[in-house]
C-alpha cells in the first residue's frame, strides 16, 4: 500500500494543525526516523494552535521510546475525546499490527521524511 510522503517541514507543521483543528477523528500513525523530524513539526503545530483562538483537539501521543501516552493539548476543545497518534521509525510490524487491530479504514498512516530544504 502507498502512502502519502511529507518532506517540507511547513507541509508536516500544517497536516498537524488540521489534525489539531479538524472533524476527523481516525488513527493518526505517523512513520519516519529522527532526521523526519516529526515531533518538533508536532511540538510546532501545538505551539501555534494554543496562540490561536480556537480550541483544538487533544492528542494522546504514543511513542516507540515511552510506554506513557503524552497529551500535548493544554485547554482541548473536547475534554472527553483524543485523537490518538503513533509515531514510529519505520514501517513495521507494529504498524501492521495497529491497522489489523483498528482496521484500516479507521487509520491514516503518514511517512515523514528529512526536509530537502535544511542540508
Amino acid at each position: 500500500m502507498e502512502y502519502p510522503v511529507l518532506c517540507h517541514s511547513l507541509d508536516k507543521i500544517r497536516y498537524f494543525r488540521n489534525v489539531l483543528y479538524g472533524n476527523d477523528m481516525r488513527i493518526r500513525i505517523i512513520v519516519g526516523d529522527q532526521a523526519s523530524k516529526k515531533m518538533t513539526a508536532l511540538r510546532r503545530a501545538v505551539e501555534d494552535v494554543e496562540m490561536g483562538p480556537a480550541r483544538a483537539n487533544q492528542l494522546c501521543v504514543v511513542t516507540p521510546t515511552n510506554p506513557v501516552p503524552w497529551l500535548p493539548v493544554k485547554e482541548p476543545k473536547n475534554g472527553s475525546a483524543a485523537i490518538v497518534v503513533y509515531l514510529r521509525w519505520l514501517l513495521d510490524p507494529f504498524v501492521e499490527a495497529l491497522l489489523m487491530e483498528y482496521g484500516e479504514e479507521n487509520c491514516e498512516v503518514v511517512l515523514f521524511e528529512s526536509d530537502p530544504t535544511l542540508g
